[in-house]
């Protein structure tokens, strides 16, 4: 019989089946039964069954207490279950984490996927590729009007600089990889993918802070047109290539500028780079 003391009231509870006057042999068994069960619901590396079976045949081999013996067992089998019960508990919550990342990046992918993927080594990412792709695909389409937009006014030079700068993210078939994309890959190669994270989230955070530039610029000349430049209509220069052409037709100074930064904006919220670019800019700004 188990002491009923203090200490054994409460674990006692496993055993509120058994008779008052159960024998040694039927009290181990159910704690044999307890520690299977909890085997398969936490795993042997928790509730291993030899190990059990070793501490008996000692308890029995050197005539130990028995009910010392069951005390600390049972103290010792509700410590483990605890542990168990924590560990299973932070399994749950990271699994359910990843399922939520899962779902977030499931949800970019579909942002992002309409956009061109650029060529640029086997090493580099998918998002890396895209967003190269989105830059790309944007330039081709926007900097040629803004161009002939803006040429010649007093914001040229700034829109001139950042277009110069995103040009290290262009890639088309008939360009090789830009400086920035080679130093990237040797980073890559250098540092291995234990370093991807850091150096793509730098890169990511570079494309992002030149469009969120732009963005801002675009949205300041759109604010400063005065209400008969806004409806002034673009003459498209004859050599202008037909495909874009048709993008821009008939289309008024603000149309044409407006619809360029939000095809901007759109970039940066499609790859969920907000908080990245917005970080970047109030830094360069303190500096």
């Amino acid at each position: 019989m188990i002491r009923k003391n203090k200490k054994t009231q409460t674990s006692q509870k496993i055993f509120s089946e058994l008779p008052a006057n159960a024998g040694k042999d039927e009290i181990l068994n159910v704690l044999r039964d307890r520690y299977k069960n909890a085997s398969q619901l936490y795993g042997s590396h928790f509730f291993n069954l030899e190990e059990l079976e070793k501490r008996i045949s000692h308890m029995s081999a050197s005539r130990l207490d028995f009910n010392l013996f069951m005390e600390q067992e049972l103290n010792f089998f509700y410590r483990l279950e605890a542990s168990a019960m924590k560990k299973q508990d932070e399994l749950k919550k990271k699994d359910e984490l990843n399922k939520a990342l899962e779902k977030i990046m499931s949800e970019n992918d579909e942002k992002i996927k309409h956009y061109p993927s650029a060529f640029i080594d086997n090493l580099a990412s998918y998002e890396i590729r895209k967003l190269s792709g989105a830059i790309s695909q944007y330039m081709d389409i926007c900097y040629p009007i803004i161009k002939i937009l803006l040429r010649g006014s007093t914001y040229w030079n700034q829109i001139h600089s950042i277009f110069g700068n995103m040009e290290r993210f262009y890639q088309n078939d008939k360009t090789g990889i830009t400086m920035l994309f080679k130093h990237y890959i040797d980073e890559l190669i250098q540092k291995g993918e234990d370093g991807r994270d850091k150096i793509e989230r730098n890169l990511m955070q570079t494309g992002a802070l030149l469009l969120y530039r732009l963005e801002l610029s675009l949205k300041n000349i759109e604010n400063d047109l005065t209400e008969n430049q806004k409806n002034l209509i673009l003459e498209m220069p004859t050599s202008y290539e037909p495909k874009d052409k048709k993008l821009w037709e008939g289309k008024t100074h603000y149309e044409i500028i407006n619809k360029s930064r939000v095809m901007c904006a759109n970039i940066i919220d499609n790859f969920r780079l907000n908080s990245l670019a917005e970080h970047a800019y109030n830094q360069e700004l303190k500096e």
